[in-house]
């Protein structure tokens, strides 16, 4: 069915647009890399590493559904297979595709995947980060709900629980950073401004 595919449709667009096209565009304004390269020992390397993972895992889901003898492998969720929730989880993944799009447009050229120490960025304060500290991770977060509620399978619940996790892991360490590279700057920032929305 045309609908089995429309989750994939959506997690390749999502990709595509949050985060080739913004390297991309970064790349042509500043000739750097947005792509970092992640920390892999300590905490950070394993919170990146199981991050990136529950990206993959999104893509591996979606990708099964489209599938029908290897959609059932994926252990549907009966009590969460109403079309509410289907409905919700589309207006979800709507809503989270749009707030990544205005956040990197806010970001412009200091948008960055994972924290580089090598690169100096400029504190990112006005527009949609007047509001939230990290909508991006706020919309990612949306986008992993959004796709469990499309998509109610056990491995599905299992990445979003995963991915919700990391990313509350990820903040936490790219605060830390922040704090330690901006400063009072930061300090100002952080107490005036919520972590989320």
């Amino acid at each position: 069915m045309l609908t089995d595919w429309l989750p994939f449709a959506y997690f390749f667009v999502f990709l595509i647009v949050a985060v080739l096209w913004r390297a991309y565009r970064v790349w042509k304004q500043t000739n750097v890399n947005a792509l970092t390269s992640y920390h892999t020992e300590g905490v950070y390397g394993l919170s990146s590493t199981l991050f990136r993972l529950v990206f993959v895992g999104f893509g591996i889901v979606t990708i099964a559904n489209t599938i029908p003898s290897a959609a059932t492998f994926l252990t549907p969720l009966g009590w969460l297979e109403h079309d509410i929730f289907g409905w919700l989880g589309w207006a979800i993944l709507i809503t989270s595709l749009f707030i990544v799009i205005v956040a990197q447009i806010h970001m412009g050229s200091a948008w960055r995947i994972g924290v580089d120490t090598s690169q100096k960025t400029t504190l990112v304060t006005k527009g949609i980060f007047q509001y939230s500290r990290n909508p991006i991770f706020f919309a990612i977060r949306l986008c992993f709900l959004g796709l469990l509620l499309v998509l109610p399978t056990a491995w599905s619940l299992m990445l979003w629980a995963l991915g919700d996790a990391m990313i509350q892991v990820q903040v936490r360490l790219e605060e830390q950073y922040l704090f330690e590279t901006f400063g009072k700057q930061y300090e100002r920032y952080f107490e005036s401004v919520r972590r989320w929305m």
